[in-house]
């Protein structure tokens, strides 16, 4: 019998249940494989999320001790992330492994606490618990301050899944990944054959009926009409330029002459991917990538001058990525230029990529000399300051930024009536995490109920409402414009108000209770 008078599972040697960790690991790693078929969803693996943690759940359920869970959550988490982050393989294998590593240490933490909570409780009790449990390990791998990440949230798996993903707008990404985990929970308490009881079954109706009752509310929220706002044209440029690492000075004359032509092809209304439909309307504001132009615009005359000139003569206020350099320090900066071509303002990147834009302890490593790493620091902005366009204050977010909720959610609350997106995944290529990046822009739509227009310099270009939805957009790896209608809102979310804390403090508390120390507090 267990701890909680439970029957015990009978056991099976760590190598097989292993392998039920592994299992786990390559479906959830197939959750975010992107699909390009024209008559299946992007994302059309992702309906597998709502399985494929059972494997690991019912491997930690047969354990002998609750370290060997750990080393089970360890093994997963360390084979997903190295899936997940396969493209780092570019760079070598020791990169990608450590990368994986740090990723999944939270998920040792996991596997420790949950082979806890299944000797503990069971049913309800223990779904609860390890769908807590999961959120806060998320939660964690998303607040390591310059280590943090939070590619393989599973929440992000629902992008597509727009009824479902309205949930965001109250609980954000960590809401979505309670219920996936949930859901898992409960299925694999049904299936553990030692406790096949009115409990488990129990456990499964709720977590049916509360993923019902999020779709359903969902769909209603979709068919309510959008906020109304001040109406604003917006269009993005992506002329999919592959760019070299380091980046040439070739590949900058380049950037230099294909940004400026397609956006006079987007404001004259001849691409193909603005001509379609009823009519056309000029951009007031056009958006280009993060480094579209990779160069100093402050120290480089001609590299300014093609942006001033484009915003000028096209009457169109510009928002475009560059670089920014003031005596020793480099800043990633998004330049505003106005209708004139006079700067309106800029932004500076503060959430830096380590070892993409800096590396820690460079001169004590010398090891890094072996990989394509950049031989300068960029230094990171502070207080994230509003951009203006026509009196209508909004946020722009460079990149790494906006994979996480806080920036998004900080903007908003500074008075942003819409948001923008400067993102480069260039040095990616072709690669799966072109799409992955892309699918974190819904979630921040739907977050902070604001627009979300998205440039990036290979993909995906978009123009999102603030249900998620993408109105416009240019697809990955392809090259045109994007173009459309956007209103600047006002008004604040349940997430923008409050945050991840109500779920996390819900949270902890279910861990307590799936763990029997409920009674302490």
């Amino acid at each position: 019998m267990t701890a909680a008078g439970l029957p015990r599972a009978p056991r099976l040697p760590f190598l097989s249940l292993a392998v039920l960790a592994l299992f786990s690991a390559g479906l959830l790693a197939l959750c975010f494989y992107p699909l390009e078929h024209p008559r299946v969803a992007e994302n059309g693996f992702a309906v597998l999320v709502w399985v494929a943690l059972v494997p690991l759940f019912l491997a930690l359920r047969l354990v002998r001790r609750p370290v060997q869970g750990a080393w089970l959550g360890l093994l997963f988490g360390l084979v997903f992330f190295f899936l997940l982050h396969r493209y780092l393989l570019m760079y070598g294998m020791l990169p990608t492994f450590l990368v994986a590593l740090l990723q999944a240490f939270p998920l040792f933490l996991f596997g420790w606490v949950a082979a806890y909570v299944l000797r503990r409780s069971s049913g309800l009790a223990s779904a609860l618990a390890l769908a807590g449990t999961w959120v806060l390990q998320e939660a964690l791998r998303g607040n390591l301050g310059t280590l943090s990440l939070t590619f393989g949230q599973l929440g992000y798996t629902q992008h597509g899944f727009l009824p479902l993903l309205q949930a965001a707008s109250v609980a954000g990404v960590l809401g979505l990944s309670f219920l996936i985990v949930l859901v898992n929970a409960a299925v694999a308490g049904v299936l553990r054959r030692p406790e096949r009881t009115g409990s488990a079954w129990a456990a499964l109706g709720l977590a049916l009926a509360l993923l019902a009752v999020t779709g359903g509310a969902g769909g209603w929220r979709l068919r309510q009409p959008l906020p109304v706002g001040q109406s604003l044209w917006v269009g993005v440029v992506q002329p999919n330029v592959q760019l070299h690492a380091p980046i040439t000075p070739e590949d900058a004359e380049v950037c230099r002459e294909v940004y400026p032509l397609y956006t006079d092809l987007l404001m004259s209304g001849l691409s193909l991917s603005v001509a379609e439909g009823e009519g056309f309307a000029r951009p007031e504001l056009v958006v280009w990538p993060e480094t579209a132009l990779p160069a100093a615009l402050n120290l480089q005359p001609e590299f300014m001058s093609a942006a001033v000139m484009t915003a000028a003569m096209n009457r169109v206020s510009l928002l475009l990525g560059a670089l920014e350099q003031e005596e020793d320090r480099v800043y990633n900066t998004a330049w505003l230029l106005g209708p004139d071509g006079g700067l309106q303002g800029t932004y500076r990147k503060q959430d830096l990529v380590m070892f993409g834009e800096y590396v820690p302890f460079r001169d004590s490593l010398p090891l890094l000399k072996r990989y394509p790493i950049r031989d300068f620091d960029f230094s990171p902005g502070h207080g994230r300051p509003l951009l203006r366009l026509k009196d209508i204050p909004f946020g722009a977010l460079i990149c790494f930024e906006a994979i996480f909720p806080g920036p998004a959610r900080e903007e908003v609350q500074k008075g942003a009536r819409f948001l923008a997106v400067l993102n480069s995944d260039a040095w990616a290529g072709p690669s799966p995490e072109v799409y992955v990046h892309s699918w974190t822009a819904p979630l921040r739509a739907v977050e902070t109920g604001r627009w979300v227009v998205r440039a990036a310099s290979i993909g995906r270009s978009a123009i999102i409402s603030p249900r998620g939805k993408i109105v416009d957009q240019v697809k990955p790896l392809r090259s045109g414009v994007g173009h459309g209608e956007i209103a600047a809102l006002t008004g604040l979310t349940p997430y923008v108000r409050y945050g991840d804390t109500p779920l996390l403090v819900v949270s902890g508390l279910l861990v307590l209770i799936g763990l029997g120390l409920w009674w302490r507090l």
